[in-house]
Parts: structure tokens; C-alpha cells; sequence
């Protein structure tokens, strides 16, 4: 078999009310859609924010030409609400809730669609007619992983200082009315009106209130204390002030790290010889891919992270495409740095059902993967590597080398809400 060498020509992507562009922000081709119809460059992408919605165009060797793809990707939870608390200005503490997602609400918040269109490849779609292939495909997250701890840390600090900051601007409001207070009571009753039956949210009102009573010393407050309460809120004003430029030097804080785990389902169909009917399902594909990464930054302003991911996928294919189904094992490591990120992945595939007329029922595909970060706009991809054998009728066949290359083009930034 000939060596194919492949240039993509472009990525074009559309993102929507971002707040913070990063490397997955711009990448589709990890779209179960783009996997199932395989004219994806990677097989393994690890779990990522989910994309309120994301279109893109690539080009890609389909029958030893190139030939254009489109695909689209969407999120409908992120449709109506907000991508992270933050954006809606909504309170640090709830910020904090919606890091502790359930299952079902992981599955929610994470579930996203895709379609992908490109000719169909006669090697991968078997002995279907050549046509147009189309790819549908779901994903979700099973497990979230965690924001990183130092944030929540931050977060939870900013939360208790916001709670002692009200409950003096409470007293002072009393006292500016000619009203005496006696402290404890006003903790008291300042704490009955702030709790909502949330024992996460109680315990931070506790610690705001035993603050505030060894802070004030005094058992009683009136108008002389009115200058002292103003030093105190002045203070609190201050310490808000620098720990969120603290919080808001560090670059990309919300990341999730920790244990991951993505689960996927996608089917291709083929419109052969592009007649309305004849549309065959050609083959379904379900996949896990664990993923656990590890933030290794020292410098809040540097971006740096290491990931580890798995892949296992069973694919179940129509007996024109090939008389076996495939089960696939992979690896991939990947670390990113500020600007480039730089990844490997290995993946072996086995036939369940090994003809006789194959020598070995396993192939494999190995790809190397680099990415740089132009701007928060524009970001190059390059992925070199050998494919898969195709269908069981190749798997004697040498395997065959590729090298895509592109550019991905997001415009999230004109696109964002401004509320």
C-alpha cells in the first residue's frame, strides 16, 4: 500500500459565551460524530468543558483524495443556563454547590450531541457503496472531577469573608437608626435570617458568626462603635479586594482535575451512491475514556497540566462493512503548557471474530499530536502517526502513514453576552 500523506486545510470553529478560551474551546474532531465516520486525526480526547455549541469544517484523505467534512457539537443544558456561576454573577457560595454535581446531574450538565457529514470511505465502509456518510453520535460525563483545591480554598475564603462583611454591615445599619445593639442577639437573629436549611451553608454562617464575636470583644455596641464597625467593614473591603486579584491571576482556575470519566455512544450511516434510499446503518461504536490529570503549576500564572487517558470502545459493524466487530484499547499522555500542548496515543484494535483468511487479528494506531495557542482566536494543530488497517480484509496489509495539519479559528469573544 502506498504512503497517504494528508494536509488539512482548515479548522473552522463557532463558540458562544465562553468565559475563558483555552485549547478545548476550539477543538471538534474529538466529536463521537467525526470518530465513528473516522476522519478524526486522535481517537482519545480527554473529558472537556462542555461547548455550549461549536461548528466546524476540516479536510481530511478519503479514497486517497481530499475531501471536505463538516460537523456540529452542542451542550443543551448550557442553552439556558449559565457555563459556569460565576458568569451570571451569581453568589461564590452557590459556585461552590455546583462543584459537588451528583451523577445525574454530571450526566445533565455534560450531555452533548454531534453530527458530522464526509464522503464515505469505501476501505472503512466495507463493501457499502461509495456515498455520503453521516455521523450522529452523544457523550457525557460520568465523573466531573473536581475544580483544583487551592481554587475552592480561595472560593470558601471569599464565601466567609462575604458573610462577616454583611453581618457588620447589619449591626452598622442598626446603629446608624440610633439603635443600641447587643451582640449577641444580632449574631443571633442575623443568623436565623441568613440560613437555608443547607448544612454546608450553615457551617460557614456559624464560622462568620464566632468570628464576628471575637473580633468585636464587646458585648454591646452603640453609635461611638459606629467608626470602629467602618474600620472593620473597611477591612474586610480590603482583604475581598486582594484575594480575588489573587484568585483572578491565575490562569484558567476553573479547570477540573482529578479522575475523569467520559462516556460516549455514536452510529455512521451511508447514503450509497447518494439515492435517498438506500441509507444504511453501517456501524455503532460505544466507548469509555478515563482520564485523571494532574495540575503541576507552580506559578498561578502559568498553565501547566498533565493528563492521562484511556480509551475502550467496542465497535459493532454491519456485515457489508466487515464480518467481525472490533474492540479497541488505548493510552494517551498529554501535557500543555501556557501556549502548546504536545500528546501521544496509542491505541490496539482486536477482531472478535478473526477470518481465516487474516493472518493476526490485531492492528494498531499510534499518532503524535501538537498544538499552539496563536492567540485566544486562532490555534495550529499538527498529528502525525499510522492508522488502523481498515476493515479485516486489509489487516495483512502494511499500515498506512498520515500527517494532518491545521488551524483551528474560534469567535467566541464576538459572540459573548455582554449582561
Amino acid at each position: 500500500m502506498k504512503r497517504i500523506f494528508s494536509l488539512v486545510l482548515f479548522f473552522c470553529g463557532i463558540k458562544s459565551f465562553c468565559q475563558d478560551p483555552k485549547f478545548e474551546t476550539l477543538k471538534l474532531t474529538s466529536a463521537p460524530a467525526y470518530t465513528v465516520l473516522g476522519v478524526d486525526p486522535q481517537n482519545i480526547q480527554r473529558p472537556t468543558t462542555p461547548t455550549d455549541f461549536i461548528a466546524g469544517a476540516q479536510s481530511a484523505i478519503v479514497n486517497g483524495k481530499l475531501q471536505p467534512n463538516f460537523a456540529i457539537e452542542a451542550t443543551p443544558y448550557y442553552w439556558k443556563h449559565p457555563k459556569t456561576e460565576t458568569e451570571k454573577r451569581i453568589s461564590l457560595y452557590k459556585f461552590l454547590e455546583s462543584n459537588k454535581s451528583s451523577l445525574m446531574e454530571n450526566i445533565a450538565k455534560t450531555f452533548t450531541f454531534s453530527f458530522a457529514s464526509s464522503e464515505s470511505d469505501t476501505l472503512t465502509f466495507g463493501d457499502l457503496d461509495p456515498g455520503t456518510g453521516f455521523g450522529i453520535g452523544f457523550k457525557f460525563n460520568l465523573f466531573n472531577g473536581n475544580i483544583s483545591r487551592k481554587t475552592i480554598v480561595q472560593i470558601t475564603s471569599l464565601v466567609e469573608n462575604k458573610l462577616i462583611y454583611n453581618l457588620y454591615q447589619s449591626m452598622m445599619g442598626q446603629l446608624q437608626v440610633g439603635n443600641a445593639v447587643i451582640v449577641n442577639n444580632s449574631i443571633n437573629s442575623w443568623k436565623t435570617n441568613k440560613k437555608n436549611n443547607n448544612i454546608a451553608h450553615d457551617a460557614l454562617v456559624d464560622y462568620a458568626a464566632e468570628f464576628v464575636k471575637k473580633d468585636l470583644v464587646k458585648a454591646r455596641l452603640t453609635e461611638d462603635d459606629i467608626n470602629l464597625l467602618q474600620k472593620k467593614i473597611d477591612q474586610i473591603d480590603a482583604l475581598q479586594t486582594s484575594a480575588l486579584a489573587t484568585l483572578n491571576e491565575a490562569v484558567f482556575p476553573l479547570t477540573r482535575e482529578g479522575f475523569m470519566m467520559e462516556f460516549a455512544i455514536g452510529n455512521a450511516a451511508i447514503i450509497q451512491n447518494n439515492e435517498a434510499k438506500n441509507i444504511t446503518s453501517a456501524k455503532t461504536a460505544i466507548w469509555l475514556t478515563p482520564s485523571y490529570r494532574i495540575n503541576t503549576r507552580k506559578d498561578p500564572k502559568v498553565i501547566d497540566f498533565l493528563d492521562f487517558m484511556a480509551v475502550l470502545r467496542m465497535t459493532f459493524n454491519n456485515s457489508k462493512v466487515d464480518v467481525t466487530d472490533y474492540f479497541d484499547i488505548g493510552a494517551k499522555v498529554q501535557y500543555t503548557h501556557n501556549r502548546f500542548s504536545l500528546s501521544g496515543e496509542y491505541i490496539a484494535r482486536m477482531l472478535t471474530e478473526k477470518p481465516t483468511t487474516v493472518e493476526s487479528k490485531w492492528t494498531n494506531r499510534v499518532d503524535l499530536s501538537f498544538d499552539y495557542k496563536i492567540n485566544d482566536l486562532i490555534t495550529f494543530k499538527a498529528t502525525f502517526g499510522k492508522n488502523f488497517d481498515g476493515n479485516s480484509v486489509h489487516y495483512s496489509d502494511p499500515q498506512k502513514i498520515f500527517a494532518v495539519g491545521g488551524v483551528n479559528f474560534g469567535f467566541g469573544e464576538f459572540l459573548k453576552k455582554n449582561n
